[in-house]
């Protein structure tokens, strides 16, 4: 991909997870990004945030050695609205 100026550029996602090793969770939309940017994407996993922490880069990581699986469920998200007046 590339920017409106024709300059192209890589995203980085950030995922922490409290124990060495353990599951993490990719939205849709984190996914499709990964799909599409590949090799200018990268998945840095800070790791072991309850002892010692230290971070693992995984670059590319939907044709990586990771097993991604898709879950779906429905979630009740509650919201506050309010008005503001002049």
């Amino acid at each position: 991909m590339t920017t409106t100026n024709g300059d192209s550029f890589s995203a980085v996602e950030v995922k922490g997870m409290r124990n060495r090793c353990g599951q993490i969770q990719m939205t849709d939309l984190e996914y499709a990004m990964a799909d599409a940017l590949a090799v200018r994407f990268y998945l840095v996993l800070v790791r072991n945030f309850a002892d010692i922490p230290f971070h693992s880069v995984i670059r590319n990581p939907v044709r990586s050695d990771l097993a991604f699986a898709t879950t779906e469920r429905t979630e009740v998200r509650i919201s506050w609205l309010t008005n503001i007046r002049e």
